[in-house]
């Protein structure tokens, strides 16, 4: 199982949530869910915090996540014997909508644009006024307390501290959040798509895109 007995987590992801459904359009893209701070960051504050057995800051990492019985995970956690659901906690884990954005995927993005296991490094163009608030909220977590625990590889209690600052301050504005969706604002179209003239409700030139 990709999340052990002790919370330790693999370099597997968790399923995606169920309740998630991409956007369509005619003719058809492949839409993927795009992280914003990339799993592998996630992943290793989660491990090094729990590894540290920083419990106020996996307490505050639990519950920016939105997971239940938040007391009961710390006691599992203690223990090195979770009681809970640990693929739902996995999946909570690696998908939270506030770090999510949908957009195109495989041949309908622009080669190199997506950047990987590296932070994705919005500009906020095409974003309503509520979705560039979150935007702030992720790349302030991620520069105040995600990212130098990735850097340095190191959960101290200085910078376990750090982090869980940096949550409990992103919580009011990120907790619950649902996925950004579709957007082309937010994207600029490299090739401009063909709808074929034969073929109603395929592509003749499949649309590319790049995220602003």
């Amino acid at each position: 199982m990709p999340m052990a007995l002790n919370g330790i987590v693999t370099e597997h992801r968790g399923n995606e949530p169920h309740e998630w459904k991409h956007s369509a359009m005619t003719p058809s893209i492949t839409f993927t869910w795009h992280h914003t701070i990339p799993w592998n960051c996630l992943r290793a504050v989660w491990n090094g915090l729990v590894e540290g057995r920083h419990w106020d800051a996996v307490a505050e990492y639990l519950g920016l996540i939105g997971a239940p019985s938040v007391p009961v995970v710390i006691q599992g956690l203690k223990a090195g014997a979770l009681t809970v659901d640990r693929d739902a906690l996995l999946t909570q884990l690696t998908w939270q909508g506030w770090n999510i954005v949908e957009g195109p995927g495989g041949d309908y993005r622009e080669d190199g644009d997506d950047p990987g296991e590296a932070f994705d490094n919005w500009s906020g163009e095409g974003m309503s006024k509520n979705q560039q608030a979150t935007l702030l909220a992720v790349k302030s977590l991620y520069i105040n307390g995600m990212r130098p625990i990735q850097l340095l590889n190191n959960v101290d209690a200085a910078n376990a501290k750090k982090v869980e600052k940096a949550m409990r301050s992103a919580r009011p504005t990120l907790r619950g959040k649902a996925p950004m969706k579709w957007n082309e604002d937010m994207w600029v179209a490299v090739t401009a798509g063909r709808v074929s003239e034969k073929v109603p409700g395929i592509w003749y030139t499949k649309p590319v895109w790049r995220h602003r």
